[in-house]
């Protein structure tokens, strides 16, 4: 359980300077809404599956529940054998976004952290913290992107109109998630990189590594039915004073 809790405070951002108030990994939008400064990670993913290991039993079915399909490299274009095998279990990885995820394990995922940062507020603080993270609507979503001013011009340099880098000996992945630079709030890669889960369901936006620059501008929607390896998503939070 130490080890949960010290990985727990890395994760989300606790540490002595840590404002109250302030969801941990996020940056401020209005006086109640905060997104997540980056998409989330495979190392935050992991700590959520190493936590539910603790909690249900490692191969219990709540633990395997919260496993990503890594067969997804393995479908469509740019299939990679290697990325099926490494890019969510290497270390290498460890700071790029999850993928190969569920809409209903990106749900849980935000109870489970919600829960978290209360418990984790609450011990560093001595006091409670009224937050809730969750999934974007599009109408947040949007008007933050609009704001951010992240330019399609950056992802296009990479290659020619598409949002996307190439590396890892020539397959085709997402990049890490601070690639490139911050936008207005200080938010990365709003724009490209993995596609971004709406909270309504087979709904994602910003594009993603395998989508044309069109494709992926803040007007469009793009649609899934199932997880994918150019689709991810990022949490928001919606936080209220704390209690004195």
């Amino acid at each position: 359980m130490l080890i949960t809790t010290c990985l727990l405070f890395l994760l989300f951002g606790f540490s002595s300077r840590h404002k109250p108030g302030i969801p941990p990994g996020t940056v401020k939008i209005t006086e109640q809404l905060y997104f997540d400064e980056t998409e989330v990670t495979n190392f935050s993913w992991k700590e959520f599956e190493y936590s539910t290991s603790i909690k249900y039993g490692k191969g219990s079915a709540e633990h395997l529940a919260t496993l990503p399909d890594t067969n997804v490299w393995l479908q469509g274009k740019n299939k990679s054998v290697k990325l099926a095998s490494s890019y969510y279990q290497s270390a290498t990885y460890r700071d790029y976004p999850v993928v190969g995820v569920s809409y209903e394990q990106a749900i849980a995922f935000c109870k489970w952290r919600t829960s978290m940062v209360k418990m984790f507020y609450s011990r560093a603080f001595k006091s409670e913290f009224n937050a809730e993270y969750r999934l974007p609507t599009e109408a947040e979503w949007e008007m933050v992107a609009y704001l951010e001013s992240h330019k399609i011009a950056e992802f296009e340099k990479a290659v020619p109109g598409k949002c996307h880098l190439k590396n890892d000996s020539n397959n085709l992945c997402p990049v890490s998630t601070k690639t490139f630079g911050k936008g207005h709030f200080g938010m990365y890669q709003l724009i490209g990189n993995v596609a971004e889960m709406l909270d309504e369901k087979d709904k994602s936006k910003g594009g993603s590594w395998q989508h044309f620059a069109e494709e992926s501008r803040v007007g469009k929607v793009q649609h899934y039915n199932e997880p994918n390896k150019w689709l991810g998503f990022r949490c928001v939070c919606i936080a209220t004073p704390i209690s004195k």
